[in-house]
């Protein structure tokens, strides 16, 4: 408290309007408050106070609002919320807390006296602020709370005193002589140990949770035994009484020491609990005492262990604060007692293992300190230790401390495990920070704060702490010099701040703005901006949640030429700085495609005048569009410049999209945004058309509600191999797609897909032989889609032949994550490549991989999965859960009456995972569901299996959920069981003979193939249609286009499919890492 509140209160409470000039000008520290007489003097000042004019009381009353000593004074009254704080504040003495009191009383009387007769005053009505004090906003209601609750404090004081009073009433005469209501200071009683714990003991339960406060000063023949013995039996007592305990009672002297430590240099993590382990001893030949942790007990630590020397009857313990970054501000400020005079602190080391298991390891943990007298406690700067100890023992505040050094309290309280140090240092910590002014040097400080409580902040998750910390950098990015703002922002992303979290809080309030604001205001526009050059500066950290933060604003707020510049100016810092990883500059050249694409920008990109502006506006998107390109490796060169001839500038821009389905993830979404554009450019251009439309859907599943038997599924590989082939428009059956007979790789592996997606069976043998056609082009445009539908075909033979699994699984796997690398969002990569690993046993990558999938109904592909999932719990059942009652939902199971085209589009494994899923939640309804399915959908139209028989007798079983099961539904189960297994021993092995007589070698190469096949694909790259009048994609704009990507090659490529630089990337693949890379959205896609 700035100062002496207990004079403040007296010299406010006794003065009238006119002395208001005067006041706290002189405050004489000597001057001695006469409490004694507060009462009668201050119901004196209130008679005549009462008799005041209504105009007196109103200047009172302005005074106050307008006085900074005044406001000073309530503000440090409202820093006074506990009785610690209250004693400090009146130095322990208890007639000052008397007069303190009765002046409260009073002043408490003068505000409700200003709010009756002048209601604006005080709270009557609301205003927009009272008074403002070092920024503080001041409420006049709050000023009458902070006095009630403070009153309120006094009066706990004195009855936790006077219970105490009545307590040691009750002691045995002859154990000591009362003398009066408080027995003075110096009156011994000469109790021991059990007779002291007996008294205590035989109290009511009431009184002793009552008591607070105990005198240890008063008993001379106690033992160091007593304290802890009587902390027992008073659970309540304040450590204040802990702080100065007599000589007699202390039984050790702790002294820290900076000197550091021989046997390391290092400094530990904070464990994930936030404690030491019980450490174990080991003795070595020189006879020094090395007590290690056990690492493998605390996650996450690192070579924390603690250092014992022996040196005749002392020894020293390490205890070392956490990493601290090089700041010249923070060393400044803690090297100011970088030499420190020794500091012993004697104690009670029971009473220090009660609140600390740091102690009570080091004490009682079966080590050397248990009996020594004097312990050196190592690698702890001195007066950080005392902080704490004078915090554990409330013999001082922390107020006069700064932010860097209470950092340095708060990380040796959490190292020393001392719980009650931590919450208080942690108060004032959110105290300082809050009251901070919005400087550069301050929001650097704060960065410092929030970087060296790293480790602290991770065990506390909500810390209180954090929160000042944001919002404290919330206030500085609204309110600072946007000269100094960009360093700022390098500096918070640099640091690993909460940048996520504050940029969340900036797209709120920018969302708030948008939402209330009547005109343009580009304050934030400028933030976003900033933030996102500080980002491009800091290697691209950050910059996919800015983006998407940014969209809404920049829509609201900028034209459309102003975007589109926008992003022209960050695509070329990008080139500028040369540090920003390639995948960030797609991600940015992708949204800027996209906002060139969109329809509000036809009028800039794709502007049919030939205006100046228009051309230029063409210019400036094709040198950066070629550009960034560059950086990518794709190398185009145009003969014709003049782009003011719409069907040049299409030309172009399909040449650019061609070249791009080369690039990793996300080239191909690139490709078809400029093919798009090329389209809109000049709709006579029919290869524009043809890529737009084929990467609209690059997840490649089926998009049918359902399956129709003779109907080609997905509907989009229809629609496209009718735009390559129109003579398919009149075919009505579906092997004409199956069985396409064309020299065109883009059709063969189109007609691989609706194969893939046959309703009824496929033919995976021709499905491997179309797709391994198309993997002998380097970087072929469908060539994800090929490796995928390849590794698929791998995958089964494996699973038909176990004799080469090992190889077939090795090439289907290699397989899919070249697939994932070229298109992220191929559904069938992702779901095979987790059917792999479940076969492997890896199966937390297999449901990681499952869940990016993204299935939302049960199919065969995924059956065994879910299966698994259902056999599993927590998140891995909970997916399964959500899958099979989507589906379920879906279809119109959920109906009374069931329909019976539902049970047509679905297969037999649906009904027997639901039944499964049934069975496992043990709910009556859905029970009787599956029930209901298996009876009328499959044993009544003879469509079963094994499984399906084994749970309908298994929920026949359950008749206490179910209900009663006749005769004659047990009968119809008999039968089928008996059909069931003529019909398998007569088809027994048919099927797995003829299938694996198919069988190719597993180490074939995937970019093999025969001269036939590779002659067959030649017509790629040739203009026009080919033999089978199909249309093939080719360059035709007269530019040239070379592509110098190593992960595109494909020339060169290991046994498992890879190319010699891909390799380790795919060995090494992190599936959360790779795919949190990509920056589509699912709503991106159609």
């Amino acid at each position: 408290m700035t100062f002496n509140i207990i004079k403040a209160a007296h010299e406010l409470a006794e003065a009238k309007a006119s002395r208001f000039d005067s006041f706290f000008g002189n405050h004489r520290d000597d001057r001695v408050v006469q409490s004694s007489s507060s009462k009668r003097k201050f119901q004196e000042i209130e008679n005549d106070w009462f008799r005041f004019p209504l105009n007196s009381i109103e200047t009172e009353c302005s005074r106050w609002r307008g006085t900074k000593p005044i406001n000073e004074f309530f503000l440090s009254l409202a820093k006074c919320q506990t009785l610690t704080d209250l004693t400090l504040a009146a130095s322990g003495d208890e007639t000052e807390i008397a007069g303190f009191q009765a002046a409260l009383k009073f002043i408490n009387f003068k505000i409700l006296r200003c709010k009756s007769n002048h209601p604006s005053l005080f709270g009557g009505q609301q205003s927009d602020e009272s008074s403002i004090v070092k920024g503080l906003k001041i409420q006049n209601d709050q000023i009458l709370g902070t006095v009630k609750r403070v009153l309120s404090l006094c009066k706990k004081y004195f009855r936790e005193k006077k219970s105490q009073d009545l307590i040691l009433n009750d002691l045995p005469k002859d154990l000591f002589v009362k003398k009066g209501i408080m027995a003075p200071a110096l009156a011994e009683i000469n109790a021991t140990d059990d007779e002291l714990i007996l008294w205590a003991s035989s109290l009511p339960d009431s009184l002793k949770e009552s008591m607070t406060f105990f005198n240890f000063a008063r008993y001379p023949n106690l033992s160091p035994e007593a304290p802890a013995l009587l902390k027992k039996v008073f659970p309540n007592i304040s450590f204040a009484c802990f702080g100065n305990l007599p000589e007699s009672l202390c039984d050790v002297t702790l002294v820290p020491t900076s000197e550091k430590g021989g046997a390391f240099n290092h400094e530990p993590e904070i464990s994930s609990q936030g404690s030491f382990p019980i450490p174990t001893e080991e003795e070595d030949s020189e006879g020094e005492l090395v007590i290690f942790e056990d690492e493998e007990e605390i996650p996450g630590s690192k070579g924390k262990e603690k250092v014992v020397e022996e040196a005749g009857q002392e020894e020293k313990i390490s205890c070392i604060p956490g990493k601290v970054l090089e700041s010249e501000t923070y060393e400044k400020s803690i090297s100011e007692d970088s030499c420190e005079d020794l500091i012993e602190i004697r104690t009670n080391r029971k009473i220090l293992a009660s609140c600390s298991s740091f102690f009570k390891h080091l004490f009682f943990g079966q080590m050397r300190e248990a009996s020594l007298n004097r312990v050196y406690i190592r690698d702890v700067r001195p007066s950080v230790f005392e902080a704490c100890m004078n915090v554990l023992f409330s013999k001082a505040d922390l107020k006069g401390l700064s932010l860097p050094v209470l950092i340095e309290v708060l990380k040796t309280a959490h190292l020393l495990e001392l719980p009650i140090v931590i919450e208080k240092v942690k108060i004032q910590i959110i105290i300082q920070i809050e009251n901070l002014k919005v400087t550069e040097e301050n929001v650097q400080t704060v960065c410092q704060t929030y970087f060296d409580l790293e480790n602290i902040l991770k065990i506390d998750q909500d810390s209180e702490i954090e929160n000042a910390v944001l919002l404290f950098l919330k206030r500085s990015l609204l309110e600072v010099d946007p000269s100094s703002l960009k360093d700022i922002l390098v500096t918070l992303i640099n640091n690993d701040l909460p940048i996520i979290k504050i940029i969340k809080f900036l797209k709120q309030e920018s969302d708030r703005q948008v939402k209330k604001a009547k005109v343009k205001n580009t304050a934030f526009v400028s933030l976003f901006e900033t933030f996102i050059e500080a980002s491009l500066e800091c290697q691209g950290k950050f910059l996919e949640e800015l983006l998407h933060a940014t969209s809404s604003l920049w829509k609201t707020f900028m034209t459309p030429k102003a975007r589109l510049e926008t992003y022209f100016r960050l695509l070329r810092n990008c080139m500028a700085f040369g540090n920003v990883p390639i995948p960030i500059q797609r991600k940015l050249f992708y949204r800027m495609l996209k906002e060139a694409a969109s329809k509000e920008q036809e009028d800039m990109i794709l502007n049919p005048r030939n205006t100046k502006a228009a051309n230029a506006r063409k210019k400036a998107f094709l040198e950066v569009t070629e550009d960034i390109l560059g950086c990518f490796g794709i190398k185009v060169s145009s003969k014709d410049k003049d782009f003011s001839d719409r069907s040049i500038f299409s030309a172009h821009l399909f040449t650019l999209a061609y070249a791009c389905q080369a690039l990793p993830h996300p080239g191909k979404k690139i490709a078809q945004k400029l093919a798009s554009l090329a389209a809109t450019a000049d709709d006579k251009n029919r290869d524009a058309k043809f890529l737009s439309e084929l990467y609209k859907n690059l997840h490649w599943r089926d998009t049918g509600k359902s399956c129709r038997w003779l109907a080609v599924q997905p509907a989009y590989a229809q629609k496209l191999l009718t735009l390559l082939n129109p003579s398919l428009n009149a075919s009505t059956h579906i092997n004409d797609f199956l069985n396409l007979d064309s020299l065109n790789p883009v059709a063969l592996t189109l007609s691989a897909l609706i194969g893939f997606y046959h309703p009824l069976e496929r033919n995976w043998s021709r499905i491997y032989l179309q797709s391994k056609k198309m993997l002998i082009i380097p970087g072929g445009p469908l060539n994800d889609l090929a490796l995928a539908l390849f590794g698929a075909c791998t995958f089964h033979f494996a699973l038909q032949d176990p004799s080469k699994k090992e190889a077939y699984f090795k090439a289907s796997i290699a397989a899919f994550k070249k697939a994932l690398f070229f298109n992220s969002k191929n559904s069938i990569a992702l779901l095979y490549l987790a059917n792999c690993y479940l076969k492997l046993g890896k199966n937390s990558k297999a449901i990681e991989l499952f869940k990016t999938a993204g299935c939302h109904s049960v199919t065969r592909d995924n059956e065994e999965i879910i299966r698994f999932c259902l056999e599993s719990s927590g998140e891995a059942f909970d997916l399964a859960e959500e899958i099979i009652m989507n589906e379920f939902n879906s279809s119109g199971f959920g109906s009374i009456v069931l329909p019976e085209e539902a049970f047509e589009s679905k297969d037999l494994f649906f009904f027997n995972l639901f039944a499964r899923f049934a069975l496992k939640k043990m709910n009556g309804k859905l029970l009787k569901k599956a029930q209901s399915f298996l009876e009328n959908f499959c044993l009544a139209k003879d469509y079963f299996n094994e499984e399906t028989l084994t749970l309908l007798k298994e929920i026949y079983s359950l008749e206490r959920l179910v209900g009663a099961i006749s005769d004659n539904k047990k009968q119809t189960l008999g039968k089928a069981l008996e059909i069931f297994k003529e019909r398998s021993n007569l088809q027994l092995g048919i099927e797995a003979l003829e299938f694996v007589s198919f069988l190719p070698n597993p180490d074939s190469s995937i970019s093999s193939g025969s001269a036939e096949t590779r002659a067959a694909n030649d017509s790629l790259g040739t203009s026009g249609s080919n033999n089978h009048g199909e249309t093939s994609l080719s360059s035709t704009s007269g530019s040239s286009v070379e592509v110098s990507t190593a992960s595109t090659s494909g020339s060169e490529l290991t046994d498992d499919g890879l190319s010699p630089s891909d390799s380790e990337f795919y060995d090494n693949l992190d599936v959360d890492a790779f795919l949190s890379d990509m920056p589509l959205d699912q709503s991106e896609e159609p």
